[in-house]
């Protein structure tokens, strides 16, 4: 657990470098399938949309103002902004003031009883040396990105954030 006197400072204005259409590093083009392993079904589906995306026709869910939800939000390029507290971290994005809470407090996801699907899911995290590792489940079913593939709303994630140089964050 962190107190005030070992918060890592994570201020400032951060955006992404890297192309926002590509989670896989494999991947080099936009017509390129990832080299996660699909299910039969969520495979046909990808192609089928790769195949439209090739033709000019597709639909992006913010174009109808919608979050980009998690785990999206990680490679959207607008600016993000993180408050790091000793209990809770705050990961802010501007498009559509996003902001992702992540608990670091000890606390668990909540019961499966009152778990339900959010556009940023359920994240609690640790922190491991200055490092912070996430974990996020309860996302609304979507898709990572437009050329990526369709998941579940079964699907979870881990990050671990790190701030390697005074200019570099590496997720």
């Amino acid at each position: 657990a962190l107190d005030w006197r070992g918060v890592p400072d994570w201020t400032g204005i951060w955006t992404r470098e890297a192309s926002p259409f590509f989670w896989d590093p494999d991947q080099t083009s936009p017509t390129a399938l990832p080299t996660a392993k699909l299910t039969p079904e969520y495979d046909k589906r990808l192609k089928t949309k790769l195949d439209q995306v090739s033709r000019g026709i597709e639909f992006d869910r913010l174009s109808n103002c919608e979050p980009a939800g998690m785990p999206r939000w990680i490679v959207e390029p607008f600016l993000k902004e993180f408050v790091v507290t000793p209990g809770t971290t705050y990961l802010i994005n501007e498009m559509q003031n996003e902001m992702r809470r992540v608990y670091t407090d000890g606390r668990d996801h909540p019961s499966e009883a009152d778990a339900y699907p959010l556009w940023e899911g359920d994240s609690i995290g640790f922190w491991d040396g200055t490092k912070l590792v996430i974990h996020t489940s309860q996302m609304r079913a979507g898709e990572y990105q437009r050329i990526q593939p369709f998941y579940t709303e079964q699907v979870d994630t881990v990050e671990v954030w790190a701030r390697t140089a005074a200019d570099t964050m590496v997720v």
